[in-house]
């Protein structure tokens, strides 16, 4: 879809976007759209299985044309990108994974209850994908699950082996005309009340609501009737263009989100440097390459900080035990020096020490600069 003032551009150039945000239920939307086109529709087969940490998990799919990574990595990746090298760990949650799945054919991808989890459904199982919180993959066979990345125990459900899966419960209904005049009431800032009752996130609550004119932190109740009509209709009206497909990915400023051809003109006219880009994954790669990077260059710079610090403290310990080589050196020269002197104050000492005479014994400590041990007299020399 192309709209008029806006660029479209191949590769995603400069710093605008800083970093990735949380993904949305819009977004995972969007994403299974993505996967059910480039991958679904091309018979493509789970080629190898990667984990990278405990939920940021890479699929890699073949088809005919090549090799795609679906990349997950929650809260705030999940999209799909040319194959590359990848390093991984091998444990029960990936072998169990490889072995129900491998070469098998990708049949869909589907979004549950309109929420951020996503389905990837195979020949004889599925896996789930959670992009809330923390994340979890719950990998299903015949409705039992067979492996997840994290057992989960809440008040609402249970994640466990051999259990049911269950998707975490909302008290947020579908995008509808009726559902957003009916969430529309009451002394709350607008965007609060449709985003509290409606499932639409507050980033396009916000820009949907500022496209027909209308103050997002307006209170609901002094809302008049035509305008929670309008709100109503536009938002419905965008759930709709996006459920058909009518939308593209476009970035502003420092962020990004999906646009039909209404709110990218708006966005446009409001922010003057919208672009627009060839997909969400796109946007996501980049952020995600982005962050990797960032990443390794902090864990290699702990590193090297760790590695100075380790030199530092044996350059110290060297020079303490060089220290302690040479003070020992030279209470060996003395004794040897002095040989005669010694072995005449140990036999003194000796002979006072059977006499147990107190005072006989502090007399010799002090004319000879000594001083009781443990294990006998310690001379200063």
């Amino acid at each position: 879809m192309k709209n008029e003032g806006i660029s479209n551009k191949e590769e995603l150039k400069g710093n605008v976007l800083k970093e990735a945000r949380e993904l949305t239920n819009i977004d995972i939307s969007v994403i299974a759209n993505e996967i059910n086109f480039r991958l679904v529709a091309k018979q493509a087969r789970l080629d190898q299985f990667y984990q990278i940490g405990q939920s940021h998990f890479i699929f890699r799919f073949k088809t005919k044309e090549g090799k795609i990574d679906l990349v997950f990595n929650p809260p705030k990746f999940l999209f799909l990108r040319e194959s590359e090298k990848t390093e991984t760990e091998t444990n029960p949650f990936t072998t169990v994974l490889k072995n129900n799945f491998l070469n098998r054919i990708l049949k869909s991808a589907r979004q549950i209850q309109n929420d951020r989890i996503l389905s990837l459904e195979f020949e004889g199982g599925s896996v789930i994908l959670e992009c809330i919180r923390k994340g979890n993959t719950v990998i299903l066979k015949e409705g039992k699950i067979v492996g997840l990345s994290e057992e989960e125990k809440m008040k609402d459900r249970e994640l466990q082996q051999n259990g049911t899966y269950a998707p975490p419960s909302t008290a947020k209904k579908e995008i509808s005309n009726q559902n957003v005049i009916e969430a529309i009431k009451g002394k709350e800032k607008t965007v609060v009340a449709i985003t509290r009752a409606v499932a639409i996130p507050a980033l396009y609550a916000n820009e949907l609501l500022y496209e027909i004119g209308i103050d997002p932190k307006k209170e609901s109740e002094s809302l008049k009737p035509e305008e929670i009509k309008a709100i109503a209709e536009r938002i419905e009206e965008f759930q709709r263009n996006l459920s058909e497909g009518k939308t593209r990915t476009l970035r502003y400023g420092e962020k990004y989100l999906v646009a039909d051809k209404k709110l990218a003109e708006s966005l446009n006219k409001k922010n003057g440097d919208t672009t627009g880009v060839e997909s969400l994954s796109q946007i996501l790669s980049s952020l995600y390459r982005k962050q990797m990077s960032t990443q390794i260059k902090t864990t290699t710079e702990k590193k090297m900080n760790q590695l100075l610090s380790r030199l530092e403290h044996q350059e110290i310990r060297a020079k303490q035990v060089e220290a302690e080589i040479e003070e020992e050196k030279r209470k060996g020269e003395w004794i040897i020096s002095n040989i005669e002197k010694v072995n005449s104050l140990v036999q003194e000492y000796k002979s006072i020490k059977a006499s147990n005479d107190k005072a006989m014994l502090e007399e010799f400590l002090n004319k000879n600069k000594a001083a009781l041990t443990k294990n006998g007299i310690k001379l200063e020399i």
